[in-house]
């Protein structure tokens, strides 16, 4: 799995408008894979990335999209100020890259009405696009 710099991302509204996309796709090139996420609305056009090298969390990054975008992501949106995160979302993102093996990677957050959730984990960050 290799990463697309937020390309190929959309807010799917209703069921039919999936299965559109899933459609087109298909006629393109039925060789790609869909990955899912539920959409977030406390996060709209904004996260958190956490930067772990060697199982360490090395920076921390706020994310804002840009242009009213929803997808809040680095090289759309650039790299934003350092924000302070607490000892439970360290212990957090550190235990999910230890499930996924991995040492080095990004782990995006996004808020939900709880806090924050680990929205995704990017095995190859793109420390320079």
């Amino acid at each position: 799995m290799s990463g697309t710099y937020g390309r190929g991302i959309f807010s799917v509204e209703t069921r039919h408008h999936f299965e559109q996309l899933v459609e087109l796709v298909d006629l393109v090139d039925n060789r790609f894979s869909f990955i899912t996420h539920e959409f977030i609305e406390n996060s709209f056009g904004r996260g958190i990335r956490l930067v772990i090298l060697s199982g360490r969390v090395i920076t921390t990054m706020k994310i804002k999209a840009v242009d009213g975008d929803f997808r809040a992501n680095v090289p759309r949106s650039g790299i934003g100020p350092v924000v302070e995160i607490d000892n439970e979302v360290e212990f957090s993102a550190l235990e999910a890259t230890k499930l996924m093996s991995l040492g080095n990677a990004g782990v995006d957050l996004l808020f939900n009405k709880d806090g924050y959730v680990i929205y995704e984990i990017n095995s190859s960050p793109g420390f320079i696009h």
